[in-house]
């Protein structure tokens, strides 16, 4: 078999053929992969080649004679042919990555620019897309290494026109880049594939940054950044582990009529700075992560030379030339030469060591990831991660994750598939279930109300627990941390106590526990039907002494609720009394006054009734309460005495005073008082009585709230008798009730008590 060497033009380099008929060849490859390939190891064979080379194509065969790579371009060694290891590579650009068209080769076989000879060819408005330059400058770089890209849609020229390139080939290659989209524009339709890990993919580029310019939120732009590459880097259906490539966008012409300067500063901050620092935060943050970057627009600047352009100005002053970059009347594209110089950026950005690690076997072990400890009774969730095609579970399940509620420890285990066929069983995972702490409060089952010193307790949750207590109804008086506590009660309804218990191993609970307060129970009380400060008849001024004596052992705290009949100031308030201990108060209205009562302190009649009720576990015996209520006269004062009365002592339904006069030297008063002993109102029905038992005119009913005291001056006066007595009979309600009467003397108003009969 004979072969052939053809140039098709100046430019796009020369092929050999194998001659196998008169019909039609086969293209084998360039003279300058058969050179890269191997052949420039083969001396004689690469000489022959040359010759033949030269002989056909002229002066221009010099492009592809033998003699050292440029230092950055590896050889393939000697020997036969290094095979080549495919790179899947994905895009999730925007336009300038979507739109490719290329007609000629953008390098020569030495690594250097492709003029086409010269004039604008060198700079085709035609000629865009930095893919292509990319993709031939890797293999330049290194031969064993080629690109197949994958993606959703295709590529496209500009203005998103059918594709019409013909190098390296006429029908347009895949891509997922979106012309005029947004990180989270793309995302919207592209985030899916990623999700459902619909390509296999080694190496994704990021490229974004020309239509994202106009977001001026950096910390809103770097975690779109961020959410991208994270998809990117899981979104591979093949590779557990892909190389992100996160690209710094070339210059663009989106002046808006300012400072040049100004712009330049903005745009290397929009299209390089804030990407760069999202890759290098995504380092730290997520440091499985293989994410890299690759400069494409501060090199513009710095006119950085590279193996194709030595020595190009693309910037004067840090001032990019637009006109050079951009195509004519599309400032925001590049054309030839910039895409050219873009795309040898990013390859030569690539560590190609790392790419062809890639082809060391992918990843095929699975992690089950989760928690290694439960508290009982509660879930867990297990992940075996989402590279996988297929997962078989300990348990049966067949999800990528699992939620159990394992009741005792349990180990999990998982085994995965990949679409390739792969299969790895993960090692075992154990999870520990912990026990839950008790929280049920040991509490008193009711409290009395008010009443101090109350505990409640749970149970012992070990070494390093903690508790938290809250109560409502009442105090805690205690640390409120411990695992008991000490409370005080409130008045009524209930006291409610809350716990939570933490135990070492972070399991908690909680419980909760109503106790109920008993109503306070009034012990005994006695009953003083009046007290008073008041001015009578004949320029007299009584006022009440009280006499308390104490007939125990122990300390009485005496309640004292004072009901007032006239003046006002009704109101309580308390008295303790040492053991055995004889307390006199000259006087009961100022006394009430001074603790807190809102008795007025005016020359207005102060009147009304005391009662003193004793704690709930004493006698009425145990307290004696007397009152004195005199007026001054004949150098001291005349009064009467009488005794508080217990409510065994009071009426139920009916009572009688007797002795009760008028003439011109004794006078008398009737006065009735609501024990009260029942809460209500009652009414009570008078009767007056003369000699021989006759009545003395119609009775009168009297109502009486309760506590309330009435006194009713000279009655047998209006009824013209001198001497008689009176019925009192309680005809509604269900409180007790109290009557006495009062003769005073005509001219000294010294007075005497007259007790009620039943």
């Amino acid at each position: 078999m004979g072969y052939r060497v053809e140039t098709p033009s100046s430019n796009a380099g020369t092929f050999l053929y194998p001659i196998t008929s008169t019909s039609g060849r086969v293209p084998v490859r360039p003279v300058s992969e058969l050179r890269r390939g191997g052949l420039a190891a083969r001396p004689a064979l690469a000489l022959v080649w040359t010759l033949v080379a030269a002989a056909l194509t002229g002066p221009s065969a010099a492009a592809v004679s033998p003699g050292p790579l440029p230092a950055n371009v590896v050889s393939a060694g000697s020997g036969s042919p290094a095979a080549v290891n495919t790179l899947r590579v994905y895009i999730a650009g925007e336009s300038i990555e979507r739109r490719n068209r290329w007609v000629e080769a953008p390098f020569l076989p030495s690594g250097l620019l492709n003029s086409r000879g010269g004039g604008d060819l060198r700079n085709d408005n035609e000629e865009y897309g930095w893919m292509v330059p990319m993709r031939d400058r890797l293999k330049l770089r290194a031969p064993d290494l080629d690109i197949q890209f994958v993606g959703s849609d295709v590529w496209a020229d500009a203005d998103d026109n059918p594709y019409t390139g013909t190098y390296p080939t006429s029908t347009a290659e895949p891509t997922s880049a979106i012309s005029g989209t947004t990180i989270p524009s793309w995302l919207e339709q592209r985030r899916e594939e990623l999700e459902r890990k619909t390509f296999c993919y080694d190496l994704a580029f990021a490229s974004r940054g020309g239509n994202d310019f106009g977001n001026d939120n950096d910390t809103e732009y770097k975690a779109q950044l961020k959410e991208l590459v994270l998809l990117l880097a899981r979104g591979s259906s093949c590779r557990t582990d892909p190389i992100v490539v996160v690209t710094a966008h070339m210059p663009d012409d989106q002046r808006w009529g300012g400072p040049e300067d100004e712009y330049v500063a903005l745009a290397k901050h929009r299209f390089m700075q804030r990407a760069l620092d999202a890759v290098n935060e995504l380092k730290v943050s997520n440091p499985s992560v293989r994410v890299r970057f690759a400069d494409q627009y501060t090199p513009f600047l710095e006119n950085k030379p590279t193996t194709a352009f030595p020595s190009e100005t693309w910037s004067t002053n840090g001032i990019p030339d637009y006109l050079k970059i951009a195509r004519h009347n599309d400032p925001y594209h590049p054309r030839r030469l910039s895409c050219i110089y873009a795309g040898e950026l990013a390859a030569d950005s690539l560590d190609l060591t790392e790419l062809r690690g890639l082809f060391g076997g992918a990843s095929c072990s699975v992690t089950i990831t989760g928690p290694s400890s439960v508290c009982s009774g509660q879930s867990v969730t297990l992940s075996a991660g989402t590279e996988f095609a297929s997962y078989l579970w300990s348990t049966g399940a067949t999800t990528r994750a699992i939620t159990v509620v394992p009741s005792t420890t349990t180990t999990y285990t998982v085994t995965a598939t990949t679409t390739g066929g792969c299969q790895a069983t993960s090692a075992p995972h154990t999870v520990t279930v912990n026990p839950l702490p008790s929280a049920v409060i040991e509490a008193p089952s009711n409290v009395p109300a008010s009443s101090t010193g109350n505990t409640a307790s749970v149970p012992d949750a070990g070494a390093g627990a903690s508790y938290s207590w809250t109560i409502s109804g009442g105090t805690i008086t205690g640390n409120s941390s411990l695992r008991s506590v000490t409370f005080t009660a409130g008045e009524t309804g209930s006291v409610t106590l809350n716990v939570n218990v933490t135990s070492s191993s972070g399991c908690q609970a909680a419980g909760t526990k109503s106790i109920p307060i008993l109503a306070s129970v009034a012990g005994p009380d006695l009953l003083l039907p009046v007290i008073l400060d008041l001015t009578g008849e004949v320029g007299s001024h009584y006022t009440t002494e009280l006499t308390f004596v104490s007939r125990v052992s122990s300390t009485l705290v005496i309640s004292l609720s004072y009901v007032a009949s006239s003046g006002g100031g009704s109101g309580t308030t308390e008295i303790e009394l040492a053991p055995g201990q004889i307390r006199i108060i000259g006087n009961a209205i100022d006394f009430l006054r001074s603790a807190g009562l809102a008795i007025p302190a005016d020359s207005t009649s102060k009147v009304g009734s005391l009662r003193a009720t004793l704690p709930a576990n004493r006698s009425a015996s145990d307290v004696f309460l007397g009152a004195r209520t005199s007026t001054p006269g004949g150098g001291g004062t005349y009064g009467l005495f009488y005794p508080a009365l217990a409510l065994d002592q009071s009426a139920v339904s009916s009572a009688w005073i007797f002795g009760l006069r008028q003439d011109s030297t004794m006078r008398s008063n009737l006065a009735v008082i609501n024990r009260g002993d029942a809460g209500d109102s009652i009414t009570l029905r008078i009767t007056y009585y003369g000699n021989g038992g006759a009545r003395l005119g119609d009775p009168v009913e009297v109502p009486l709230a309760s506590g309330e005291w009435k006194q009713f001056g000279r009655p047998l006066e209006a009824l013209g008798a001198a001497t008689g007595y009176a019925k009192i009979e309680k005809i509604s309600g269900n409180s007790r009730f109290v009557a006495y009467g009062v003769l005073n003397d005509a001219f000294t108003s010294d007075g005497s008590y007259i007790g009620m009969s039943f």
